[in-house]
């Protein structure tokens, strides 16, 4: 008689032929079967993640292609400048608009707006690819919801407003060193951010100083009560200047351009005051409201317009997951004790620091919802780098932050 092959099954064998017995309900599968099934998820991920961000870049190259057929208020900035690197106006009292046009004209680009606009787009390609490269959270090999909404919406914006001759697109050297990790190049970093502040743009000397301020409060563990704390002194610290300076409120630069502005066709997200009048506390309390609105963007919702609606639903989610990014693994539970998911990077502690100075000077000045969003564009993959960095386990679903 003949005696079937046996099959072995883990420790046991089973005769040749004979159907093995089914799993135990509720039972895991093989290792190897939910290898391969993590695999293929991974894969399937990565090629949706890849097709959305490759159709915001051509997005954004498309804008930039068409800009020419944008309404005339993204183009303000790009004509003043065009002009000045032709060598057909100068503007020796707006040291951002001429040093801006000079540049151009030194590396040739006075007469080749397309190609402005491209190297424009390309550099905060580059900067988004550098916030998103290395690891995120252990175990999750891809982009997360949060991080590809925030990125695709990266490079969109960049078509609408670095696509162009652009003040913005020269903040990008500096954003692209902040991205840079480890603490050697801090002193780099700083010495881009005082050239970009003295010779460009002279409010980024404040946003120096209140990021060094951030940068040194983050290392000390400071939780958000004493960051918060800190943004309030800073502000009453310079609304008392601003009076005993030349009498001024601490938001006289924003009042100033919009009350020539009230009626103007480009004026509908102007950012009004909550408080009518002068003084240290007024001044304080309106720009308090206007930090707040940029997370809270109430005043572009009740516009109700579809552009309106798309700029604050990103703005919130911008704000608020870098802000639940950083509550759960850069700023400490309390002052003074280790960070929710242990150690962190510090190219992010520096990123959070840079984009809290930056949103605390922009409260101060924005004339509007619109350049907020404009100046805003190239410091986007510092929020990016925020919400991806490591953390010491993964949490939350895959839709988190």
């Amino acid at each position: 008689m003949t005696v079937p092959h046996a099959v072995a099954v883990g420790s046991a064998t089973r005769p040749a032929g004979v159907a093995p017995r089914p799993a135990p309900p509720g039972a895991a599968p093989p290792p190897g079967r939910a290898l391969r099934a993590g695999a293929e998820r991974t894969r399937r991920t990565r090629l949706r993640n890849g097709s959305v961000l490759a159709a915001a870049a051509a997005l954004g190259v498309l804008l930039t292609l068409l800009h020419d057929a944008l309404p005339d208020r993204f183009a303000y900035d790009e004509s003043k400048i065009q002009r000045i690197a032709q060598g057909y106006a100068a503007f020796p009292e707006d040291k951002a608009f001429q040093t801006t046009g000079d540049l151009y004209r030194l590396l040739g680009l006075a007469d080749a707006p397309l190609l402005a606009g491209l190297l424009g787009m390309a550099g905060l390609g580059l900067c988004t690819a550098l916030a998103l490269r290395g690891p995120a959270h252990p175990g999750a090999s891809a982009l997360r919801t949060v991080p590809l909404v925030l990125a695709a919406g990266t490079l969109v914006l960049g078509g609408l407003y670095l696509g162009q001759y652009s003040k913005e697109a020269l903040l990008l050297p500096v954003v692209a060193l902040a991205l840079v990790r480890g603490r050697r190049v801090e002193p780099a970093f700083l010495v881009a951010v005082l050239a970009y502040g003295a010779f460009l743009r002279t409010y980024w000397l404040l946003v120096l100083v209140l990021y060094v301020v951030l940068r040194l409060a983050l290392a000390r563990r400071a939780g958000w009560w004493a960051l918060g704390g800190t943004a309030v002194v800073a502000y009453v610290a310079l609304a008392v200047g601003f009076v005993a300076w030349d009498g001024l409120a601490l938001d006289h630069f924003r009042t100033a351009v919009n009350a020539v502005r009230a009626d103007g066709v480009d004026a509908a997200t102007m950012i009004r005051p909550l408080l009518p009048g002068d003084g240290v506390a007024v001044g304080v309390v309106n720009c308090l409201a206007v930090l707040v609105s940029f997370a809270v963007p109430v005043p572009l919702l009740a516009l109700a317009a579809p552009q309106h609606l798309a700029a604050a639903a990103f703005q919130a989610l911008l704000w608020w997951s870098v802000l639940a990014a950083a509550h759960r693994r850069i700023v400490p539970a309390r002052h003074g004790s280790p960070g929710r998911d242990g150690p962190h990077d510090p190219a992010a502690a520096r990123a959070l620091a840079l984009l809290l100075a930056f949103v605390l000077v922009q409260a101060l000045f924005e004339p509007d919802y619109g350049s907020a969003l404009r100046h805003l564009t190239p410091l986007l993959p510092l929020a990016l780098l925020v919400v991806r960095t490591p953390s010491s386990r993964a949490t939350g679903p895959a839709w988190a932050p």
